[in-house]
């Protein structure tokens, strides 16, 4: 009997744990400039948090977002910082805009 309950609680504990994870999504893209160039070094991050991710040599990136993500925060030294819904895409392009000098 108390082998039963063992499976059974083991069974129940790792079902509840596969669901506690599938709340997390990924969404990659790519940053790019203005002129189509990629931005290697851009930080995309999780508004609000501290989560983020810094693109590679081509532009791309790759991020692990929690279920109640709404939106990435994207910046770029010389470009304005940019906010993008997330929605339900999974693959976001995100296009930075040169910063203005005063």
């Amino acid at each position: 009997m108390k082998k039963r309950l063992f499976f059974l609680a083991t069974f129940l504990l790792t079902l509840l744990y596969g669901v506690t994870f599938a709340q997390e999504r990924t969404v990659s893209g790519t940053v790019t400039g203005e002129s189509g160039d990629t931005l290697p070094g851009a930080t995309v991050q999780i508004k609000g948090t501290t989560t983020g991710v810094v693109t590679d040599l081509d532009g791309k990136y790759k991020i692990e977002l929690p279920a109640d993500a709404t939106t990435l925060v994207v910046s770029f030294v010389g470009m304005d910082n940019k906010e993008v819904t997330i929605g339900n895409q999974s693959v976001i392009d995100i296009v930075m805009s040169d910063a203005l000098e005063l």
